[in-house]
């Protein structure tokens, strides 16, 4: 078998891939709320400087259908947040990278909402200024953690998942939403 016809094959069926690709990140963009995050990956080589790899990203973007993509880019660049996302609108959890807090900003259909285990990050990073207020913090969000093992266990999936959830952790998190924005307007 000749090379080039080998070349042609690899070329026609990433072409054929491609589509795929982009089907399912146009399905995932459909959710009602989405995971996004960048991920490091080393990608070409440095000019001038030999032995020395590139920096670019994967951007997984998973949908609530279960499904994942992982759009490329060459940077973290703000803009391939637009690009990636495009029109969505919904829910935006991502680990609080900014660029997602302008995406929002620039669409009123869009909530950027961080994920427990970033939210949790920054908490702990603040122990040593505000202790009681960072304990406080930890045990709110050790009870939704609760709630997410209770899921694991007892193995719930689909329906049942989001129904124990929708009884324990969303009147949890209402709760203290409403008790911050009373704390506000103080």
């Amino acid at each position: 078998m000749s090379r080039a016809a080998l070349t042609t094959w690899v070329h026609r069926t990433g072409e054929l891939l491609e589509l795929v690709y982009e089907a399912q990140l146009a399905s995932i963009l459909e959710s009602q709320v989405l995971a996004m995050d960048e991920t490091p990956i080393r990608a070409g080589r440095k000019k001038g400087k030999p032995g020395r790899m590139k920096t670019a990203y994967f951007w997984p973007v998973y949908g609530d259908r279960d499904e994942v993509a992982f759009p490329f880019a060459p940077t973290r660049a703000h803009h391939h947040v637009e690009a990636i996302l495009g029109d969505f609108e919904g829910t935006l959890v991502s680990d609080g990278y900014d660029a997602c807090d302008r995406f929002e900003g620039k669409r009123q259909q869009v909530v950027h909402a961080l994920c427990w285990a970033h939210a949790r990050r920054q908490f702990v990073k603040a122990e040593d200024v505000e202790p009681q207020r960072v304990e406080t913090a930890l045990e709110w969000i050790r009870a939704l953690y609760e709630g997410e093992r209770e899921i694991r266990e007892r193995k719930l999936t689909g329906e049942a998942k989001l129904a124990l959830r929708a009884k324990e952790s969303k009147p949890r998190v209402a709760v203290r939403v409403s008790e911050h924005r009373e704390h506000l307007d103080r």
